[in-house]
């Protein structure tokens, strides 16, 4: 599977089980919601310890954070065994987002988000 696939599969499957969250509610079915977003996670994010984000701690907003119509794409750069997506909120504050995708044994991963607050001047740390 190609980089941007792998992107477009986690954030797919992200907001779909984002809205059935919402649907069912999230605190009652604490269990059954991690057990899903660890599935998702192992299928298309590196293997670390995360601690502050998911799928150790959920959250679901009914302005989705994973809704590509609202989020969409604008700019890739492709270097040597990484790939870097770059996305733009329409919904929200407008924040920039960049995902970094990393080849690992013949298989694209997320590694890790960042959020810019300015335009993309800046970059921090973001919850994935």
């Amino acid at each position: 599977m190609f980089a941007k696939d792998v992107f477009i599969c986690f954030m797919n499957e992200m907001y779909e089980w984002e809205s059935y969250a919402i649907d069912i509610g999230l605190v009652d079915n604490i269990e059954k919601h991690r057990k899903i977003v660890k599935n998702i996670f192992n299928k298309y994010c590196t293997s670390k310890d995360r601690k502050r984000g998911k799928p150790n701690i959920l959250s679901a907003s009914a302005i989705s954070n994973y809704d590509l119509s609202t989020q969409p794409i604008y700019n890739i750069e492709d270097k040597d065994k990484k790939l870097i997506i770059y996305t733009k909120q329409t919904n929200k504050a407008e924040n920039n987002f960049r995902y970094t995708l990393i080849l690992r044994n013949g298989k694209w991963l997320i590694d890790k988000k960042e959020i810019s607050y300015d335009d993309g001047e800046n970059w921090e740390k973001s919850i994935l």
